[in-house]
């Protein structure tokens, strides 16, 4: 094995180094940059970085906290890169605060922790960088990477090439831990193992030991699997020593014996730590039935690397670590009924993998419930099963099948998932009691708003009940009798719960409802441009060109109630004068004809409003 040096400093940091790291981290896109700018701010009551040049460590160990690094790493070759009358605390390159990994194959990776924190990038054996930031960053044999990395939550596999990360296509990322030949505390360097230990505990010259001595230190565990490689490594009965020593000893054989099946199988057959051999295995023993079957009690998820699987046996196995893993079996195996119900009576949720004429089927759903139940004291009911099935692809089928829904609790329940074709056939079954109760549909349209349309039209017509409606959903507008529209109170309520759904800019497909009595009550307009100002343009006629009307409510309309007025009142000079005073940004909704006026343009000089800027709607004062 040959060792790689990384060129890396490890050393506790001086006061350069301080600044450079405290100046890192404030620049970092991390929440703790966040945390440590706050402190910072609060430290020196300045937000300019420049103060960094001025604290003392004493003030940086402060700012820092739990930050505080007691050692610093970096590159060597990054350091040489910078002249050293040019070395500053800004342009000094990345400093690392420990090493979570390191392998010496493909000329060396290792992976580097930043700011004491579960953030890790990856170099190779000449400081390269070959990743962004991970969250999460193993290193397998051969240069195989897994990793989460900062930007996408999502698990990668990657191969080391060169100077290049390349992603791998991989059918089942989520399933590569299972498998993963990961390399952890294979191989150390100076600067990643502990105090109490040296380079020389762990790598030491062997040339001088006998075959005979070398055999007994790996019987009896006495030596170092890293250092009697070149004994072990193409002799099954010392390989088998060293693997006991080690599970990582494998990694070092040669290819003769890690592709000898026999060897192999010999190996895992002794059970236990000996299962995990399976994850530095090639991949054609990787899809050997008779050797995932042997490890499939270490991690059941292995199987995927066979699937589709067609063996009874083997998906009960699987099936005991996780029901979920149906996914895995066969689609005549997914299609078989008995096969299922014999599982599900020990987990129910397997239906979710089951095939879709099954778990939509709801006499086999409910076939399933009762031989569960019958197998465990701990009952499960059918809302809570069903509930499970419907966010499947096809689930949604399930509800057909279980039409109509008597049960008032599982209507309510299915009603989230429920398309609108489907409410006429789940309302069959349906109690006159809970038709005729009000309380039952506002739970059915808190659940699901397209069944607003099919609660009965006299309840619509109620009152009481319509405000009881808009206070779910202002929208539920559109579903009323037209005859209630006419109602101030009723409307207001509207536009206030659509305005707190939305946000403030509230554009309403509403108004168009807006009858022509409340388009031209001033007192209506008044309490609803106060929600929304753009409601004006519904307005009549008569009150665009009422100008105590518009002048009225121009301040509680941020001055847009001009923008509403007709072409006559926007020529007002008095009313530009005004409304200029609210907001300059109308400036940009006066006349051509009207903007040479002497006036307007002293105006526009007192306020400095100058037309050729862009304006946006991100300049409004709300």
């Amino acid at each position: 094995m040959e060792i790689v040096n990384f060129n890396l400093v490890k050393k506790n940091p001086d006061t350069l180094q301080l600044k450079a790291y405290l100046y890192q981290i404030i620049n970092a896109s991390f929440g703790l940059s966040d945390e440590i700018q706050n402190a910072f701010l609060e430290k020196t009551g300045d937000s300019n970085y420049n103060r960094i040049e001025t604290l003392s460590d004493k003030e940086i160990r402060e700012i820092l906290g739990d930050y505080w690094p007691s050692t610093i790493i970096y590159f060597c070759a990054h350091l040489d890169t910078i002249e050293k009358d040019k070395l500053h605390y800004t342009s000094y390159p990345e400093l690392f605060t420990d090493i979570k990994q390191v392998s010496f194959d493909c000329g060396g990776i290792i992976s580097m922790q930043s700011y004491n924190n579960q953030i890790y990038s990856l170099y190779n054996g000449k400081g390269q960088q070959l990743s962004g930031y991970c969250h999460d960053l193993d290193i397998g044999m051969n240069g195989l990477i897994l990793l989460r990395s900062s930007s996408r939550p999502s698990w990668e596999l990657c191969q080391v090439e060169g100077e290049h990360l390349i992603e791998i296509e991989h059918p089942c990322p989520e399933n590569a831990s299972y498998d993963f030949p990961d390399l952890m505390y294979r191989d150390a360097i100076e600067e990643s193992i502990y105090p109490a230990l040296c380079m020389a505990d762990l790598y030491w010259d062997s040339s001088h030991l006998s075959f005979t001595e070398a055999y007994h230190r790996l019987k009896n565990h006495e030596g170092d699997y890293r250092s009697l490689i070149s004994f072990y490594e193409d002799n099954e009965e010392l390989a088998t020593f060293a693997i006991e020593e080690d599970i990582l000893a494998f990694t070092f054989l040669s290819d003769r014996l890690k592709n000898n099946r026999d060897f192999v199988i010999s190996v895992i057959k002794k059970g236990e730590t000996f299962l995990e051999l399976y994850r530095y295995l090639n991949e054609e023993l990787k899809r050997d039935h008779e050797i995932i079957q042997l490890c499939m009690e270490g991690a059941a998820g292995i199987i995927y690397k066979i699937a589709p699987v067609d063996d009874r046996e083997m998906i009960k196995r699987a099936i005991k670590s996780s029901p979920y893993y149906l996914e895995f079996a066969s689609k005549r195996l997914q299609s078989d009924k008995d096969f299922i119900l014999e599982l599900a009576t020990e987990e129910w949720r397997i239906l979710s993998n089951a095939a879709p004429s099954l778990y939509t089927d709801a006499h086999f759903v409910r076939s399933v419930l009762e031989a569960y139940n019958a197998s465990h004291e701990e009952k499960v009911d059918l809302i809570h099963l069903v509930k499970t099935l419907i966010w499947k692809e096809d689930g949604h089928l399930l509800i057909d099948s279980i039409s109509p829904i008597q049960d008032e609790n599982l209507f309510l329940h299915l009603l989230q998932t429920a398309q609108p074709n489907q409410f006429e056939r789940m309302m069959a079954g349906l109690s006159t009691s809970s038709i005729q109760s009000q309380e039952f549909w506002l739970k059915a349209a808190r659940n699901n708003k397209a069944i607003v349309d099919s609660i009965p039209k006299e309840m619509r017509n109620n009152m009481h009940f319509a405000m009881e409606l808009i206070k779910l959903n202002g929208d539920f507008l559109h579903s009323l009798n037209p005859t209630l529209l006419s109602d101030s109170t009723l409307f207001i309520s509207a536009i206030s719960q659509i305005r707190n759904r939305r946000g403030a800019k509230v554009i309403s497909d509403i108004y168009p409802l807006l009858t022509e009595q409340l388009k031209g009550d001033r007192s209506f307009m008044t309490d609803a441009s106060k929600l929304d100002f753009h409601i004006l343009a519904h307005c009549s006629d008569e009150l665009k060109g009422d100008l105590d009307f518009l002048k009225s409510i121009l301040k509680s309309t941020y001055g847009w109630s001009y923008a509403y007025a007709n072409d006559e009142l926007k020529q007002n000079i008095d009313f530009i004068q005004e409304t200029l005073n609210v907001n300059t940004y109308l400036a940009c909704k006066i006349p051509t004809q009207i903007l040479k006026n002497p006036t307007v343009q002293s105006i526009f000089t007192s306020k400095n409003i100058d037309l050729n800027k862009t304006s946006s709607d991100d300049d409004l004062p709300f």
